[in-house]
């Protein structure tokens, strides 16, 4: 297979319907990385493991740090190689190491949602779907491109790693502010990541899903938060 064939080609370089396939495709990761994720919440809570991954990650503020730390080191290099691979099966891989990186990271907050602020997850899963839909549609209406927000995306996360770091080892829990600040970085990630899908490959829809999906997530995390603030359970 050469860089020439259509497998390698960028998605700038194709016909749109080749283009809106790729799209198409790309979502359809999007929604699988979303339903597997649930799936392991699931089975998580129904079988009492959340439990106890629940007390193991909140014990100790330092335990909690390095679970923090493993899991930005762990999504950046999983991001890097679902990218750079040409081989799907070690895009799927990566999809799904993720998702379980992501199921795990976040039981205890839904640990808390569930048993101490109940009906709150229905309530911050619906106001999170609502803010997708109006990221999308200022994505899609606009038209504009927003990858010019890298770089501010990239130092405004290493700066929110550091004061979220911080917080925990000197005992004081961040404001419902930075976790506004943090909503608003999230829904930065998904316009940038909603117009870079031209700069993929067309081997690359599951990458592509990946990114999206990790935006995603990082959304529902602060809309959680932000919920749990607000119900005096953070």
């Amino acid at each position: 297979m050469t860089e020439n064939d259509t497998t390698f080609q960028q998605i700038t370089d194709i016909s749109s319907a080749d283009r809106t396939k790729f799209i198409r495709q790309t979502y359809l990761h999007v929604s699988i990385a979303v339903v597997g994720f649930i799936l392991l919440e699931l089975v998580l809570f129904s079988t009492g493991i959340a439990e106890n991954i629940a007390y193991v990650l909140t014990k100790s503020r330092y335990t909690w740090v390095f679970v923090l730390a493993a899991f930005a080191f762990i999504s950046f290099r999983v991001v890097s190689w679902c990218k750079a691979s040409v081989s799907l099966q070690n895009q799927y891989l990566a999809l799904f190491v993720y998702i379980l990186a992501e199921s795990i990271i976040f039981v205890p907050v839904l640990y808390t949602a569930s048993y101490y602020a109940p009906g709150t997850i229905e309530v911050m899963t619906f106001m999170t779907l609502f803010l997708l839909v109006s990221l999308f549609g200022i994505a899609l209406l606009t038209k504009k491109n927003f990858s010019f927000l890298k770089s501010s995306i990239t130092i405004a996360g290493m700066l929110a790693i550091g004061a979220v770091v911080l917080g925990i080892v000197f005992g004081f829990s961040p404001s419902i502010f930075f976790s506004f600040a943090m909503l608003s970085l999230a829904g930065l990630c998904i316009l940038y990541h909603t117009t870079n899908l031209v700069n993929y490959h067309t081997h690359q829809y599951v990458a592509a899903g990946l990114g999206l999906f990790a935006s995603f997530m990082l959304l529902f995390w602060y809309v959680m938060r932000i919920g749990l603030i607000l119900m005096g359970e953070d």
